[in-house]
């Protein structure tokens, strides 16, 4: 059980680095992806549980999640790389940690 809860944390962290603007929303949108897998709408994702904010809020942390409003097409084009790149890292590490 402290495996998985030092694994959580780790992952909240990542999540934090990753997702700089509305951070705390976008988390909250991917417990609620995670947890409710057969949902067919951002209304029905807005009503999880995992989902403690108000329907609208979807819109502005869906937008924000790449491509921050103050960044130039190329600037989002880098930071893309650089999120899939820290994700794919993040996934190897998580990996050899449940070998070990």
């Amino acid at each position: 059980m402290d495996f998985l809860n030092t694994t959580l944390v780790k992952l909240r962290d990542c999540f934090r680095k990753l997702f700089p603007y509305n951070t705390d929303t976008s988390i909250e949108l991917i417990d609620a992806l995670s947890s409710k897998t057969t949902a067919d709408s951002v209304v029905q994702l807005s009503e999880s549980i995992c989902y403690t904010r108000h329907y609208t809020t979807l819109t502005a942390a869906i937008s924000s999640f790449y491509k921050p409003k103050d960044k130039k097409a190329e600037d989002y084009q880098v930071q893309l790389a650089e999120t899939k790149k820290k994700i794919q890292n993040f996934s190897g590490k998580q990996k050899k940690l449940h070998h070990n």
